[in-house]
């Protein structure tokens, strides 16, 4: 009963004056969005991947540096990945992101079109880590975007 007298009067506290809950119960939210573009006709084509990273902002009011790490591995035609922004080996890409007050953070990785792809030629990346808390709301950590080899000489994204 006591417990409950308890976070009925934090909850009054909270509406009446305006205060904000404690840390620990504020909800952070962290999000990805990708988008593709090809550049066909050459030999090999590229596909050129932005990947942003959004927060809903810091709720602690603090305008805190929110980080982490956002990751995708792309498809095997896909001969080689390279980013400036982003760490990459063989095909996966692992890039730290910072945000602040809902300030987004955007990565290029550009994946050159083995001579043999056809098909699609999908990418998700998803948020692995993140601090200084953990996301609340997974429902949106990731994003998929697709394109199309036609040839390798022909990439409709």
């Amino acid at each position: 009963m006591f417990k409950r007298l308890g976070a009925v009067i934090l909850g009054l506290a909270l509406a009446v004056f305006g205060m904000q809950a404690p840390a620990s119960a504020v909800a952070y939210d962290y999000s990805v969005d990708a988008t593709a573009v090809a550049s066909s006709g050459v030999v090999p084509s590229v596909i050129s991947w932005t990947v942003t990273v959004s927060s809903a902002g810091d709720p602690m009011g603090a305008n805190q540096i929110q980080s982490g790490t956002v990751k995708f591995t792309a498809p095997s035609s896909i001969s080689v990945i390279v980013s400036d922004d982003c760490d990459t080996t063989g095909l996966e890409a692992i890039c730290q992101f910072f945000v602040r007050d809902g300030v987004p953070d955007v990565f290029e990785v550009y994946g050159f079109v083995s001579l043999t792809a056809l098909g699609a030629i999908t990418i998700t990346p998803t948020i692995t880590a993140t601090a200084p808390r953990a996301d609340s709301v997974a429902a949106n950590n990731s994003a998929t975007v697709t394109c199309n080899a036609i040839t390798s000489l022909l990439v409709l994204c």
